[in-house]
């Protein structure tokens, strides 16, 4: 649990583009002579609560917490994927988190994190970890737990405050035991690949305080066909604060600075819904030519391709994950000149000017069917427009009215296209 998969800052500017909480974004910004810590994680298969996951008896139908059919699961693991087994029931933590609350570093006695600082839930987090939601999800993947006692796992939040005080023990392994009770109930509702932040606030010879803040991983919302645009509001506070200075030295318009900055958010949303369909941190494929690689190490060898033409698409619309597919560079290349396109079978239909070059497409991996699990509904919708745009485009190719080497950058996002628009990414990994 050390490595890539913890991160942390200390950076303030850097937190405000990561939490996505109206309450602790202001309360960084109000409570200005404290120093904060943020550290934060996707969770892990082993970060899951011991009922959520299966344990080397069991099979994989005992996966309950994570976004994956039984049918889905099978499938990977016919691609070669073997979802692991752990015994591990605490939440991995890193060493900073016990050295900023002044507590012993390591493995030892249980520990009460409440006797070294105050613990809170940041209650505008936690509207989709609700029980309700979590039994919805386990209904649409057609996967209920048995013996889940779902009315006894609603959390007790404080109505009257931002934030609910709650127990919490560091143990062998990290944070979380069956004693500490609202976070315990909470972590039946922790699904792998969502967020977790841990907040620390160092406040001089105060009480520290440490605030726990959580975020849906963006397939939960496709799942319901609920809207979130929590991260699209972070990102557009991010925005306010760089495109003066970008649009001052005249690199680029203010309004483009918007949109880049969207585009970058929503392009990370891409890469954390592919995460689910893979079994180790961080790892991302393409669904056309089912290349993987660690998105955090090679992310750039990926692109998020619109479906729908960025420049015909309402602001909604550009924004919506369901209108892109997270593509390697060279799907993306042909995706976007809609010299392919995919069938609401997930089949890929190739231009005339192509399809007879069998060697071309062998070598660029397009000889699959598209990974079925991304061809949602709203996805097929968007689909059926590049279709359209296709069908347009290869008769005026095949007319000769066309150059089909035509610019027509619809704004997608790869590697270098936002450079002016987005600083470098500085994590600090544990």
């Amino acid at each position: 649990m050390r490595g890539n998969n913890i991160k942390k800052t200390e950076d303030v500017e850097k937190m405000l583009t990561i939490i996505e909480s109206d309450f602790m974004r202001k309360y960084i910004n109000e409570h200005t002579d404290s120093n904060y810590t943020l550290i934060y994680k996707y969770l892990t298969h082993s970060d899951i609560i011991a009922p959520g996951k299966r344990n080397e008896r069991q099979g994989i139908e005992k996966n309950h917490l994570n976004y994956l059919s039984l049918d889905a699961m099978e499938e990977m693991e016919k691609r070669g994927q073997k979802f692991e087994t752990a015994h591990q029931t605490c939440i991995a933590v890193s060493d900073t988190f016990c050295e900023k609350l002044g507590m012993p570093v390591g493995r030892g006695d249980q520990r009460y994190i409440e006797q070294y600082a105050d613990v809170y839930l940041v209650n505008d987090t936690l509207e989709y970890f609700e029980i309700d939601y979590t039994k919805k999800i386990f209904e649409k993947l057609g996967k209920m737990p048995n013996n889940w006692k779902f009315d006894e796992y609603r959390l007790n939040l404080d109505k009257d405050s931002a934030v609910t005080k709650i127990n919490l023990t560091y143990a062998a392994h990290g944070v979380g035991t069956a004693r500490d009770v609202e976070f315990h109930k909470l972590r039946r509702s922790l699904f792998r690949n969502d967020r977790i932040m841990f907040l620390i606030e160092n406040k001089g010879n105060l009480q520290n305080n440490v605030f726990i803040l959580l975020s849906k991983n963006p397939v939960f919302y496709t799942i319901l066909g609920i809207k979130n645009d929590k991260w699209l509001k972070v990102a557009e506070e991010d925005i306010r604060r760089k495109e003066y200075a970008l649009s001052k030295e005249n690199k680029i318009s203010a309004a483009e600075v918007v949109d880049r900055r969207q585009q970058s958010a929503w392009r990370k949303k891409l890469a954390e819904e592919m995460m689910n369909y893979t079994i180790n941190e961080y790892e991302v494929f393409c669904p056309l030519t089912y290349i993987t690689v660690n998105y955090e190490n090679a992310g750039t060898l990926f692109r998020a391709s619109h479906i729908k033409r960025y420049a015909d698409c309402s602001d909604q619309e550009k924004f919506d994950i369901n209108n892109g597919i997270l593509m390697c560079a060279n799907a993306d290349a042909l995706f976007d000149k809609h010299l392919i396109t995919i069938s609401d079978e997930g089949e890929i239909i190739f231009s005339e000017l192509i399809k007879n070059d069998r060697v071309l497409i062998n070598k660029l991996l397009l000889t699959q069917p598209v990974f079925k699990d991304i061809l949602n509904a709203e996805r097929l919708h968007y689909l059926e427009e590049h279709r359209k745009v296709f069908a347009e485009k290869e008769q005026r190719r095949l007319s000769g009215n066309i150059e089909y080497y035509e610019d027509d950058d619809d704004g997608d996002i790869g590697g270098d296209i936002f450079t002016l628009a987005e600083e470098s990414e500085k994590y600090t990994y544990e």
